[in-house]
């Protein structure tokens, strides 16, 4: 599927500390050691070439192209004097095992006895779709652990926005045959973008008005008067009977409308965070149309408008998505379901709805985003980045795992880049079979991490420059630590990762967003 190799490369001194590159299946011997070299930090010459399962030294270019393939371990020495420093390891001691990504529970041993089965070693194919985005090499050797570790994998694709998880990485779609894995999903079930067209003119936008009269968005439930504000309600409101609802009346016909199943868990519906951004990278965020770069798609199929402001909700499931990982963790780790057990249909029934809650979410904050400025919109795209979902390939029913991709066979997308930065407007290549069967019908759904979050924890200082942006956009952020954890620096070079997609063919660019002000939380 894919036309680049992943290869682990060490230098002989430091050989337990890999790295990775992703190269062309043409590279030659001393291009791949001049790539080695600035990956590594070598500061003197590679004068030593090693297989590094073997332990063999590589001298000649027809050797080198013998053994390149997908995985391959080099080994590279500046010292012409010094011998290979690893160890030679059958397949089965490179591999760990599944009971590394999960403890085995009562139902997984009876899985394995009603199928006569051990754990499973896949070698199911990676694809790392990376050219030139920055690349923690941490996420690559998760990637390659579910790959290779978890039962009934097929194919595993990297996006450029690839970045390491608490177990499994953010920024992949995996492909399994026959069996569901919650925590390739994550806690956040259902999370995506929306995005809307207001009627608010550009020329006419009062950004410091907007700024003042914007809050209440940490608040579930209805802010505003009782009356459609998006296309997507109007039925809805058409339909109230009672314009003097109770706040929990609201959420509850408001849920119902969007298809969610009430009783499915009270506990959080409850909890009114119906509505709420939440923490982390979520954000609502008023933008205008920076450049058009497909005026066919923009005008004539998605009839935009470039003198108009647009509403773009990045949100998800909250609490309710949690509680449902959460008790699947609980009760058996990190393993997976057959998708014809009662457990897999549970957690299906379950995540579906968590995905109506999420959509009814980003739908009821741009509700509320918008009643405070006094405009209205209308919704272009919603799409989920965080789900899983079967689709046939090759006449085989698989799954789609997606923990942090857009998917590609849903019409347009957004992806944004980190705040004060721009946004992509994107149609994927579908004419293109080929590259989306190697991107597994997905793309990046952001700009990705480049830096943990603890890495900005104690700092200080600087605030003023977190608020207002090099783009001149306003950034409305009053928890401090929040602030500095979401900062541009912390995440990758989003016109970089659309060149990777775009250099892959899995999307072409429509229109680029400019932002004018970024939501994220008020003290009160």
């Amino acid at each position: 599927m894919s036309a680049n190799l992943r290869i682990r490369i060490a230098d002989n001194s430091k050989i337990k500390e890999e790295r990775f590159l992703v190269v062309n299946k043409d590279i030659t011997l001393d291009q791949i050691q001049k790539q080695a070299k600035q990956k590594l930090n070598l500061k003197k010459k590679i004068v030593l070439a090693y297989d590094g399962s073997s332990g063999k030294n590589i001298e000649t270019e027809d050797e080198f192209q013998q053994i390149l393939t997908d995985n391959l371990f080099l080994v590279f020495s500046t010292n012409a004097k010094q011998t290979f420093q690893g160890k030679i390891k059958t397949d089965n001691q490179l591999l760990p095992t599944m009971e590394l990504l999960g403890e085995k529970t009562e139902t997984t041993v009876q899985q394995e006895e009603n199928t006569d089965e051990l754990p499973v070693i896949n070698n199911a194919e990676v694809t790392i779709l990376i050219k030139d985005s920055w690349l923690d090499d941490s996420a690559i050797k998760q990637l390659e652990k579910v790959a290779k570790c978890l039962k009934n994998v097929k194919y595993c694709v990297g996006e450029p926005d690839l970045h390491p998880g608490k177990t499994f990485p953010v920024g992949c779609a995996i492909s399994t045959s026959e069996y569901i894995y919650p925590p390739l999903v994550g806690n956040d079930i259902g999370c995506g973008m929306a995005l809307f067209k207001t009627n608010l003119n550009v020329s006419n936008a009062k950004v410091d008005k907007y700024v003042k009269q914007l809050n209440g968005l940490e608040v579930g439930g209805l802010v505003g008067e009782m009356d459609s504000i998006l296309d997507i309600e109007n039925d809805f409101y058409n339909s109230l009977e009672n314009e003097n609802m109770t706040n929990e009346e609201f959420l509850q016909n408001y849920m119902n409308y969007f298809g969610v199943n009430i009783s499915e868990n009270e506990e959080f519906f409850g909890n009114s965070q119906l509505g709420t951004i939440g923490g982390g990278n979520h954000f609502a965020e008023l933008q205008v149309i920076e450049k058009i770069i497909d005026e066919d798609v923009f005008y004539k199929e998605l009839n935009l408008d470039p003198d108009v402001c647009y509403l773009m909700v990045h949100s998800g499931s909250r609490g309710y998505g949690d509680s449902i990982l959460r008790e699947h963790e609980d009760k058996y780790g990190s393993t997976g379901f057959h998708k014809d057990l009662d457990e897999a249909k549970q957690y299906m029934l379950c995540h579906d709805n968590a995905c109506k809650w999420a959509r009814a979410n980003r739908a009821l904050i741009a509700r509320k985003f918008l009643s405070c400025i006094s405009a209205t919109g209308k919704q272009i795209l919603d799409v989920c980045h965080n789900n899983v979902e079967s689709k046939v390939i090759d006449n085989e029913s698989l799954f789609i795992h997606r923990k942090g991709a857009a998917p590609c066979d849903k019409g347009v997308i957004v992806i944004p880049g980190s705040r004060g930065s721009y946004s992509y407007l994107v149609r994927p290549k579908k004419e293109d079979e080929q590259s989306q069967k190697r991107c597994n019908y997905s793309a990046a759904h952001g700009a990705g991490r480049k830096h943990k979050r603890s890495k900005y924890a104690n700092v200080k200082g600087g605030k003023q420059n977190l608020t207002v942006t090099e783009l001149g956009s306003r950034v409305i952020c009053e928890d401090n630590v929040l602030l500095y954890e979401e900062q541009p620096s912390a995440y990758k070079d989003i016109d970089q990762v659309i060149k990777d997609l775009e250099h892959f063919n899995v999307v072409s660019v429509v229109a680029i967003l400019k932002p004018l002000i970024t939501y994220k939380v008020r003290k009160n």
